[in-house]
C-alpha cells in the first residue's frame, strides 16, 4: 500500500512504489501540480493563454472550439471561456443515445452565456452497428466510438469556423499535392516514396 494514499498492488496491477513507499501515481500527481499550478500561477498562465488565443483570432466569429455533453464539467469549460472573454463554439457530437437532462442542460447552460451550438447527429442505424461490434468484440472502453467521433467533430468544427485557410487554403493544397510530386510525378513509386 501506497505510504501517501490507499493504492495498493492487489487492485491496481500496473502500480509502483519507490524506494519511499510513495506510489507512481503521487508522483505524477506531483509533477502535474508543478506543471500545472492549482493556484494564482496557473490562473495567471491560463489568462495568458486566452489573450494569445484572443490576439490570434481577432476579426474571427470564434475563438476557441468546446465539446459539450450536457454534464457539469463541459458546461463549466463554456462558462470559463467566456468569463476568460473568449467567444467559444459549443460543439456536441449526439450519439443518439442522449438523455433528455443532457440535452435540456446544453441547451440552458448555452441560452444563459449567449454561445452558438454545433451538433453533428450520427445515423443511429450505423451508430448501434458500430457499437454492437465494439461490444461483440470485448473492447475495454465502449466509449472509443463517441470518443473518436467527437475529437473529428471537434477538429472539422475549428478548421471550419476558425480557421478554414489551414484546411482549405493554397498551402494546404499544395501540401497534399507534395507527396506525389516529391516522390515522382507520373510514376506507380511517387505517392509511396513520397508519402514515405
Amino acid at each position: 500500500t501506497c505510504s501517501r494514499c490507499l493504492y495498493d498492488n492487489s487492485t491496481i496491477k500496473s502500480i509502483s512504489f519507490d524506494r519511499d513507499g510513495v506510489c507512481n501515481y503521487c508522483r505524477i500527481q506531483e509533477q502535474l501540480e508543478v506543471q500545472y499550478p492549482n493556484d494564482e500561477r496557473g490562473e495567471a498562465h491560463l489568462r495568458q493563454i486566452a489573450e494569445k488565443i484572443k490576439e490570434e483570432n481577432k476579426g474571427k466569429q470564434y475563438d476557441v472550439v468546446v465539446g459539450v455533453s450536457g454534464g457539469c464539467d463541459s458546461s463549466y469549460m463554456v462558462h470559463l471561456a467566456k468569463q476568460l472573454g473568449l467567444r467559444p463554439l459549443a460543439v456536441h457530437f449526439d450519439n443518439t443515445w442522449n438523455s433528455t437532462v443532457a440535452t435540456e442542460n446544453i441547451h440552458a447552460v448555452l441560452e444563459a452565456l449567449d454561445v452558438d451550438l454545433y451538433t453533428y447527429v450520427v445515423d443511429n442505424n450505423e451508430y448501434d452497428d458500430i457499437l454492437r461490434s465494439f461490444l461483440l468484440s470485448g473492447v475495454k472502453d465502449i466509449e472509443t466510438p463517441t470518443d473518436i467521433g467527437l475529437a473529428a467533430v471537434l477538429y472539422m468544427q475549428y478548421y471550419m469556423a476558425i480557421d478554414p485557410e489551414a484546411a482549405f487554403g493554397l498551402s494546404q493544397a499544395i501540401q497534399l499535392q507534395l507527396p506525389a510530386l516529391l516522390g515522382g510525378l507520373g510514376t506507380a513509386l511517387g505517392p509511396i516514396v513520397g508519402g514515405a
